[in-house]
């Protein structure tokens, strides 16, 4: 079954692989359809990796915010999306300074923490946190070890240029990064498997592939790893500002930006029982991502993760 995803340019093709992906994974033969008992499991498994964490945020007096699909989640449904299967985290750049060193000493037993200038290897432009004894293949996965295990992404909050002609150079140059890394780990972890899995998106996910194929090699002087982490120091922001920005999110640097009183202290919400907190004006946030965020989108608009295999315990 092939997927057409129309109303596109090339732009959007090159900006859009996750839209691409989607479609993709919603006609993919490749892709594991979990039932109902296993995606709720899963569900209170990652539910169960965010509370290991928030007590260690709480503990060193670390705000811990939900964000993305989960905060949607926690506005909308009380709880995860119900056919939803991650959480999204995010903390600022500060905090997660501080998170580094209580990661170690508190949760380095049970999981790795994999990030740019942090991590010998990195394999993402953002922190992610990742259970070791579990198993998680996904289509574009590297095959290296550390990488597959069931795993929290961390998004970190960056203060931003006041100045608008600063914050807009510095956002396109940040966001060139974060398309040039993101090729050039595309590159490197193509296959045969990844390139059928795009080709199911139709002519788009084939030029999407493309594309990114091409733009990675071209790139492929330096290593995905040294693009995130290349990518993590250009987002940085060190003076005082008014303005932060999420700038790793789904929306990319000139995306995610609000007034910093719109993004903190944060407010409580209620997700399966737990008190999480979300941004302050999650009004304005969860609009900017989905926009009328409390209808219910139809079954084939609702996003879908590109999963192959789970394993909730390496121990049999």
């Amino acid at each position: 079954m092939e997927v057409e995803i129309t109303n596109m340019g090339i732009l959007d093709v090159i900006k859009n692989g996750k839209d691409i992906a989607g479609a993709a994974a919603r006609a993919s033969d490749q892709i594991l359809r979990l039932d109902d008992k296993t995606r709720r499991d899963y569900q209170m498994y990652l539910l169960d990796i965010y509370k290991d964490i928030k007590k260690v945020c709480d503990q060193y007096g670390i705000k811990l915010y939900v964000i993305g699909g989960t905060a949607l989640g926690a506005v909308r449904h009380h709880g995860f999306i119900p056919w939803d299967d991650d959480i999204d985290i995010s903390m600022t750049r500060d905090s997660f300074d501080l998170f580094k060193v209580a990661f170690e000493k508190e949760l380095s037993d049970k999981y790795i923490l994999n990030a740019p200038n942090y991590s010998p290897i990195c394999y993402r432009r953002f922190p992610i946190i990742l259970k070791k004894d579990s198993y998680y293949k996904g289509i574009a996965d590297s095959n290296n070890a550390e990488l597959n295990h069931i795993s929290i992404d961390l998004f970190l909050i960056e203060n931003t240029p006041d100045n608008q002609f600063v914050r807009t150079l510095k956002g396109h140059g940040c966001n060139f990064i974060f398309l040039v890394s993101s090729a050039v780990y595309f590159f490197e972890n193509r296959s045969d498997e990844v390139k059928r899995f795009y080709w199911q998106a139709g002519r788009k996910g084939r030029a999407n592939y493309a594309i990114k194929t091409c733009a990675g090699a071209v790139f492929s002087f330096m290593s995905s790893s040294k693009w995130f982490c290349l990518a993590d120091k250009a987002v940085q922001w060190k003076r005082p500002s008014d303005n932060c920005c999420m700038a790793t999110g789904r929306k990319r640097y000139l995306g995610e930006i609000m007034k910093r009183e719109q993004w903190f202290p944060g407010v409580e919400a209620d997700f399966e029982g737990e008190k999480v907190l979300i941004f302050s004006d999650y009004d304005y946030y969860l609009r900017n991502l989905y926009h009328d965020y409390m209808v219910i989108p139809p079954e084939g608009e609702r996003e879908i993760h590109s999963l192959c295999e789970i394993k909730f315990s390496l121990i049999d």
